[in-house]
């Protein structure tokens, strides 16, 4: 996928509350299938926020339909413009599988 815009939302990239959330501080590597949008993330670094408690971890997998999941998700507010990249800091994608 290239030229892919993604505009910036309102979120104000809170985890939330009750609901468990993984969130992705650094990906190991990033597979996106250019006719389908589906994308696999290696995760290298994570934080879990889930009952009131905070995790860090390392390793694992998302697999995700990133065009589905773009259309969906919450993005925040703040432009980041980082190599070919520019877009939301933060965006939140409701549903994901993680293995």
């Amino acid at each position: 996928m290239r030229n892919l815009v993604v505009s910036l939302g309102t979120w104000n990239q809170r985890p939330l509350p009750g609901v468990r959330t993984i969130e992705l501080r650094r990906l190991r590597a990033l597979a996106i299938e250019p006719y389908t949008g589906h994308a696999t993330l290696e995760i290298a670094l994570g934080v879990e926020h889930a009952a009131g408690t905070t995790r860090a971890f390392a390793g694992g997998t998302i697999r995700l339909d990133l065009v589905a999941a773009l259309a969906s998700a919450r993005r925040s507010g703040t432009l980041l413009r980082r190599g070919p990249y520019v877009g939301p800091d933060a965006v939140l994608i409701d549903t994901a599988e993680l293995v």
